[in-house]
């Protein structure tokens, strides 16, 4: 019934003059070993809402190895609504704790292909197409978005722009409270990272050795 509904919705779609469309599919049912040929690659890109460290879910291998185009908004990085109150019930929402930015910008779609060992490694990076943050509206308003959204959809912004010359998140550190700073310069109610005295002294408040020296970006 699934697969009937999505191929007469193409159906639809061409005859209203989109001869060749590519429609985002978020994984479902239909994206599992045992359905997945019933879906055209040249019509779907695959939408990922799954989490990338169970390397038992198949999900993100079978459809890199079938060859679909791939948005990765796994949930166990991309998801900001995690780590606040339920809103069904007392205690934490589903998905807590919260993903902190760090998590954002070390959320690598190529390392999640490789630690998968694709059979098509190349070929599913070129078709890594992107990500997105996820952000729902059960607890998020218009008051509240932003603060929600960013710095954290900018520290994943820098992971999918950069790749593989992204880098550790504490050289990411001071790039992300100096953003910050600018974002609430052009009146956008982002998020802080730090406090006050740690944007003065950038490198001062991460712990580890040798972070309290000037570094060069």
């Amino acid at each position: 019934i699934w697969n009937h509904f999505l191929q007469e919705s193409v159906k639809r779609i061409k005859k209203a003059g989109m001869e060749k469309p590519k429609l985002v599919l978020w994984n479902n049912g239909m994206t599992r070993t045992e359905h997945i040929h019933l879906l055209d690659p040249e019509v779907f890109a695959i939408q990922l809402w799954t989490n990338s460290r169970d390397l038992g879910d198949l999900t993100i291998k079978t459809v890199a190895e079938k060859g679909f185009q791939m948005i990765f908004s796994n949930y166990d990085a991309a998801y900001l609504d995690c780590g606040f109150g339920g809103w069904v019930s007392d205690g934490n929402n589903w998905c807590a704790p919260y993903k902190e930015w760090q998590l954002q910008h070390q959320n690598d779609p190529i390392k999640i292909l490789e630690e998968r060992n694709v059979n098509n490694l190349e070929e599913a990076k070129k078709n890594i197409l992107g990500g997105e943050v996820a952000l729902w509206t059960e607890q998020v308003d218009g008051h509240s978005m932003m603060s929600r959204l960013e710095p954290r959809a900018a520290a994943y912004g820098e992971q999918l722009w950069r790749g593989p010359s992204t880098g550790t998140w504490v050289e990411a550190e001071r790039r992300l409270v100096r953003h910050r700073t600018r974002l609430v310069d052009r009146g956008i109610g982002a998020e802080t990272l730090t406090h006050g005295w740690c944007r003065q002294n950038e490198g001062k408040c991460v712990l580890g050795a040798g972070l309290d020296t000037d570094t060069s970006f």
